[in-house]
Order: structure tokens, then sequence, then C-alpha cells
């Protein structure tokens, strides 16, 4: 209970804000939605691509609004979606949870590229932590059109599509809705690029080597030094990352 305790104390400091922006949706149901929007710095109306990134467990929290503006200024078009809340409005019993998100969560993207006049760009899906668990099963099991890669920021090797205290605590998803990354891996369609990141002290860094055997040569790690599993400090971070969405959409 006490470990349960100190973890509901981070995560309620981890969710003050960052940069935002004062775009607001054409899309009425979409000004409803947890999502915070980043049009591209550069170019507001012919943006380089299109990265929907998933918050974690915790939140779409301050790190995560700050990787995705520092994204919009290098010319892509962000959305960020607080996972947490999307799937708190979906029903709580399975397997009424994971069929409400896969018929809801395509045409959720649709209107959010189409807001974002993102319809015929290349697509990223990304993730941190849980986020990034969730992203592979969208990439696996309703992969978006113009889908070219997947950012997963400190993948644990399963996840699920709920939050239980075991995931603020950082166990790994297990039981019978539970799912397999490194799998997702592997059978992600093989046009899709997928980088991984993450830092170098993060416990799940063992998880890499299966990984890497199951994404082959279209998948690439990103080893962040001195850094642990949140992520939170993008000094080192944050420019590695854009390397890894540069790589994601054009091989280079």
């Amino acid at each position: 209970m006490r470990r349960l305790l100190l973890a509901s104390l981070v995560a309620l400091g981890a969710c003050a804000s960052g940069p935002r922006t004062s775009y607001v949706p054409r899309d009425a149901s979409l000004a409803r939605a947890p999502l915070f929007f980043y049009p591209s710095q550069v170019d507001s109306l012919h943006p380089r691509a299109f990265i929907l990134f998933l918050g974690n467990d915790v939140a779409f929290w301050e790190p995560h609004q700050e990787l995705a503006w520092r994204l919009s200024k290098q010319g892509y078009a962000v959305a960020g979606l607080d996972i947490k809340k999307y799937l708190a409005a979906l029903p709580e019993p399975e397997p009424a949870r994971d069929s409400a998100f896969a018929a809801g969560i395509a045409p959720f993207i649709a209107r959010v590229r189409h807001e974002m006049r993102a319809d015929s760009l290349p697509m990223i899906i990304g993730g941190h932590s849980f986020g990034a668990e969730v992203a592979f099963w969208v990439a696996l099991h309703q992969p978006p059109p113009h889908l070219v890669g997947v950012l997963a920021l400190s993948s644990r090797s399963t996840g699920h599509l709920f939050v239980t205290p075991l995931d603020l605590l950082n166990y790994e998803a297990s039981g019978r809705w539970a799912f397999s990354t490194i799998q997702a891996a592997h059978d992600i369609a093989p046009g899709v690029r997928i980088a991984l990141v993450r830092g170098a002290h993060d416990p799940f860094i063992a998880h890499d080597s299966a990984f890497a055997a199951a994404g082959g040569a279209r998948l690439r790690r990103y080893v962040i030094p001195l850094a642990g599993h949140s992520l939170k400090k993008l000094v080192i971070a944050g420019p590695m990352i854009e390397r890894a969405v540069d790589w994601l959409l054009t091989g280079q």
C-alpha cells in the first residue's frame, strides 16, 4: 500500500503542464477529447509528416508536451493524446474494452488527421511506456493509412488497453488481455519502421535484444546516455528522439 501511495504521489507530480499552443480545433468533438495540438511551426499548411503521440499511464505530461513542441519546430504536425483519459471513457469490463477501442481508434485518428490537414501525409504513431505499447497495438491491428513508423519510447515487452495500479508501479502487463509488444514488432507490416528509444538505465533495456530480433532490419535502437525509464529530461533525449523521427520518415 505504501508503494501504491508513493506511485500516486509521483504520478500527480508528473502532470505539470509544458508548452501549449493556442490552437482551437474546428471539429467540436475533438475539442472535447483529451488532445493537444501542435501544428508545424515551420509551415502549418504544409507539414513534413503527421505524428500522433500517446501519453503514458499517468497522462500526456510535461515532457511529452515539450517533445511535441520540439517536433513541431522541426516541421511536423503533432497531436498528443492523453491515452489514460481516452481509455477511461471506454467500457470497463473485457472484452468490451478491447472491442470498443478497436472499433473507435481508427475513425478517431482519421478525424485528428483531417483536423490537422494531414490526410495524405506520411504518419508516425508513437508513445512513451504504456503509450508506446498502445502504439504497437494500433500499428498492428488498426494501422492508419500512410503509416511509415512507430516511435516507441521506453516500451515494455507487454501491454494492455487499461491502466492498473501495477502500471503506475511500472510492472509488465500480464493476464488474459495482455499482448506482446515484441511479437507486434515482428508482425507489424514490413514497410513500417520501428524506432526503439530508451534510457541506458531503463530496467526494460534487457528486452531490447528480443525487440531487435523481432523487428529485424526495419528496427533501430536509440539508447539515451544517463537516462532512465521516464525520459523526462530532454537535453540529450530530445535531439536523439528527433533523429529517430527523421529516420522513421526518411531512413537517413
